[in-house]
């Protein structure tokens, strides 16, 4: 870019700064500037500005005025409960009813049904009925655990309000000055700085819109568990019993009698190797006696 073009940038810039502390000054301010000033000089009319983006700037301009009157805390809550009921399935149901009953909704849920089912559920509910809601969960199940979180915004959304007023300030001084330029190169870097800011303004406007959404909806996150039923031991059966030893009194007796069979078998191999080990010892216990 040429020197002329950014002089001409370095320019609005600064008069966008002007114009947005001159804005801060109050009405008292205004009120002493009509005075001395033409009706002219109260607000530049003729300006290129899409109806879109001058729509958008009134709105934050709007929601900026309003912001610093307010001062309302701007806090996201959080919530983690864990809970055990007896049935999965119809505690998800209740729970979804619940939620809905407090203007709320079910963001995901997720259940497993195998041996010991389980349950995972993301309710959204309104902030103001966030303690009503866990108030009753206590109909729904046993309360295993219970945890509350929350986070302070306001100085982000703030943050996030005063870029989009400067950006605001920038993207009409930039169509001003595109409106001025007649060289082709001028036109295009005034272009792309239009889509720079503009791209800035859209992310800010996201962030801005996430953080309000975070701050009237509270984030419950539902761990479900099913309790485990206990299991009633049968009652004491005479006749079951004498079953089980007669059956055991069974066995027994054929393993004795397979083993007798199997000594009856092999006596030929163990039967000379006993006799020779015993001739052996009583020799030997024979000596010492004639020794003596």
């Amino acid at each position: 870019m040429n020197a002329r073009l950014t002089n001409a940038l370095a320019i609005a810039i600064l008069a966008s700064t002007l114009a947005l502390a001159c804005s801060q000054a109050g009405p008292a301010g205004g009120e002493a500037g009509g005075r001395g000033a033409p009706p002219a000089a109260m607000g530049e009319a003729p300006k290129q500005v899409a109806p879109a983006e001058a729509e958008s700037d009134a709105t934050a301009a709007g929601k900026s005025e309003g912001a610093p009157a307010q001062q309302e805390p701007m806090i996201v809550r959080r919530a983690e409960v864990s809970v055990q009921v007896t049935d999965l399935p119809k505690a998800a149901r209740a729970l979804e009813t619940r939620a809905r009953s407090f203007g709320g909704y079910i963001a995901s849920s997720t259940l497993y049904h195998g041996e010991s089912p389980t349950g995972s559920l993301l309710v959204r509910i309104p902030a103001r009925s966030l303690d009503a809601f866990l108030g009753g969960l206590a109909a729904v199940g046993t309360i295993l655990s219970e945890s509350l979180a929350s986070d302070d915004v306001g100085l982000e959304f703030q943050d996030l309000q005063a870029r989009l007023r400067n950006w605001a300030a920038e993207e009409r001084r930039l169509q001003e000055l595109f409106s001025r330029s007649g060289k082709v190169t001028d036109l295009l870097e005034v272009e792309r700085e239009l889509a720079r800011v503009r791209g800035e303004m859209e992310q800010a406007t996201a962030r801005r819109n996430f953080l309000a959404n975070q701050v009237s909806y509270s984030t419950v996150t539902l761990t479900l568990s099913v309790a485990a039923v206990p299991r009633t031991p049968a009652g004491w059966n005479p006749l079951a019993v004498a079953k089980e030893a007669g059956a055991a009194l069974w066995e027994v007796a054929i393993g004795l009698i397979s083993s007798a069979i199997w000594i009856g078998v092999f006596v030929p191999l163990w039967l000379p190797a006993y006799l020779l080990v015993r001739w052996l010892w009583g020799r030997r216990r024979r000596k010492p006696a004639t020794a003596n």
